[in-house]
């Protein structure tokens, strides 16, 4: 049998479009890249949900001292309005009750700074109040009545134009003139509100603490880098926090203030760009017409989420690593047993049964080592009983042609006493016509022993002794026809053992047929094999192909083998048929 080459197929052709080792590192990098995907969507939530809180607390934060000082302020005002209607204040500030060299001057003067030494007392937020009559002595709680000698500059301060007396109270944030003429310290208040006696030309002016502001506007912590700003009814600005702008005006010179400013909104907030950054402004209107605002750099707000994205990235950066290192474990774990293998199973499909397969692993790569190693052996058995087979058929098929020898040399002796036979009755023939002859020749004696009477018995004498001639020629005839039976007696028992030498070939066609149909069940078992193998599987699959269409060939053989036995059976009974017919016709 001629054993079929399988091609060694190359490396390159038989490696994956994705190996093991790339699912392995992909296996890997897709958690991976959902958890970068969940601290990016964790990062912008979060961002987002920080900003919003941040905006949301800075406005409230801004909104609540906005109304704490608008309350503080209000009730600065009602201080105002107090003054103003104090029955002594009033009587002073008409100068027309009493004039400074009655005692009821000095009295009043003292019985006007305890009453505004007491407000201011009562009242946290109030530095100083000042009241500047027409001509008698201003009255400042700054300094007591004693030590205070300045007479009332009213007419002065109106006549420069930048107090409304006419209305019914103004929030101003400095005063110099009054700070010039009692002696004030302008640091010391961050805005004032003053207002005209109504029946007199006097005014009172009601100083707001700075420090008493500036501890409640130092509460508003926005972050470093924030600036933090009052805007005073007049348009000043004053900062608060350790951010400070280099510029003064920092505010009334930025479009998104004006139009706050100019907005029927009392407060909110909104993204601006001062120079290269980007700020959160907040703003709040105060009752007084005063405006706290404050940009708070974005960069600031969003820097715990900046510390979450950092803290992800590393943690990301660490689980890299240590997939990384798991992977590069796996995959060499798993590549170099699946390379091994690969390559033993190489050389079993170039035919090499003698690959060992044992492993000592214990996992699934020593499993799959028992199983490889147990499909060749079976694939060896398999091998070894094909063999088998394939001799059980050679010598079948040698018992096939040695009885179609036999067939053919039992054909030749038929042919030859069917020769003979023919032979045989020719002689019987010619014996025949010379009988024929003879009584011709008889006749013609006889015919002349009619008439010639003289020659009787010299014909009888003739005729005896052609009778003589004839007997023995029949008896000759007789033993030939004898034998002539005998032969077709031999004849027909050598037909009776060819036909069943014939059957004897039908029965080796039978034992060839269910020969080849386990050799094809074998093939069949072994494809199956060679399938549950996979790629390793091939080389089986190709020796189970091999086996299967070696099967196939038996099968046709046996089939004409058959198909010939058939012809032979059929051809000895014509020949039974034909030498039967001779015998009888040789008994005749």
């Amino acid at each position: 049998m001629k054993r079929s080459s399988i091609p060694k197929q190359s490396k390159k052709s038989t490696s994956f479009v994705f190996s093991i080792r790339a699912k392995i590192w992909l296996s890997f990098v897709l958690p991976i890249l959902i958890v970068l995907l969940l601290g990016v969507s964790s990062y912008q939530k979060s961002s987002k949900s920080l900003i919003n809180n941040y905006e949301q607390m800075t406005s409230q934060s801004l909104d609540a001292v906005s109304n704490y000082l608008s309350y503080a302020f209000e009730t600065i005002s009602s201080v105002t309005s107090e003054i103003l209607t104090h029955s002594t204040t009033l009587k002073y500030v008409q100068e027309v009750h009493f004039k400074k060299t009655d005692p009821e001057y000095a009295n009043s003067l003292t019985d006007i700074y305890s009453y505004i030494t007491l407000k201011k007392t009562c009242n946290n937020l109030i530095e100083n109040v000042v009241i500047v009559p027409a001509s008698f002595q201003a009255v400042t709680t700054d300094k007591p009545v004693t030590s205070n000698h300045v007479e009332g500059f009213f007419k002065t301060l109106n006549e420069t134009g930048k107090y409304n007396f006419k209305s019914m109270g103004e929030w101003i944030s400095s005063h110099p003139e009054i700070d010039e003429q009692v002696g004030l310290d302008p640091s010391s208040y961050s805005m004032s509100f003053y207002r005209k006696f109504a029946t007199g030309k006097a005014a009172v002016f009601v100083d707001v603490k700075a420090s008493a502001v500036e501890e409640i506007m130092n509460g508003l912590d926005f972050g470093e880098g924030t600036i933090l700003s009052m805007i005073t009814p007049d348009g000043q600005e004053i900062y608060y926090g350790d951010t400070l702008p280099e510029e003064s005006g920092y505010f009334s010179g930025k479009e998104f203030f004006l139009t706050a400013k100019d907005g029927e909104e009392q407060s909110g907030y909104s993204y601006e760009t001062v120079g290269n950054a980007t700020y959160l402004f907040v703003y709040s209107k105060l009752s007084n017409n005063a405006i706290i605002c404050a940009l708070v750099p974005k960069s600031y707000i969003i820097g715990e989420a900046d510390s979450i994205r950092q803290l992800t990235l590393f943690m990301i950066l660490i689980a890299i690593v240590l997939d990384a290192l798991i992977g590069l474990y796996l995959s060499r774990n798993i590549s170099k047993p699946i390379d091994k293998i690969s390559s033993q199973l190489a050389q079993v499909s170039t035919g090499d049964l003698t690959v060992d397969f044992s492993s000592d692993r214990k996992d699934e790569f020593g499993e799959l080592c028992k199983s490889i190693a147990g499909t060749i052996q079976n694939i060896r058995e398999l091998i070894s009983q094909t063999a088998d087979i394939s001799g059980q058929v050679r010598n079948s098929a040698g018992d096939v042609v040695e009885h179609s020898q036999q067939m053919s040399e039992i054909a030749s002796q038929v042919n030859s006493a069917m020769d003979q036979v023919s032979l045989s009755i020719e002689s019987e023939a010619e014996d025949a016509q010379s009988c024929v002859n003879d009584m011709e020749v008889l006749s013609d004696a006889i015919m002349s022993a009619s008439t010639n009477i003289s020659g009787i018995n010299d014909f009888a004498v003739n005729t005896r002794q052609m009778i003589s001639q004839d007997i023995q020629r029949m008896n000759i005839l007789t033993e030939k026809s004898d034998q002539t039976s005998q032969i077709m007696k031999k004849l027909l028992e050598e037909i009776s053992l060819l036909e069943e030498k014939s059957k004897l070939v039908n029965d080796f066609v039978e034992v060839i047929n269910n020969i080849s149909e386990e050799t094809n069940l074998l093939s069949l078992n072994a494809s199956i094999e060679a399938a549950r193998a996979g790629e390793a599987g091939r080389g089986f699959a190709v020796v189970a192909e091999e086996i299967r269409k070696l099967s196939e060939g038996s099968a046709n053989a046996a089939n004409k083998i058959r198909l010939a036995a058939n012809e032979i059976t059929g051809q000895t009974m014509v020949t039974v048929s034909n030498v039967q017919s001779a015998d009888d016709i040789v008994a005749e």
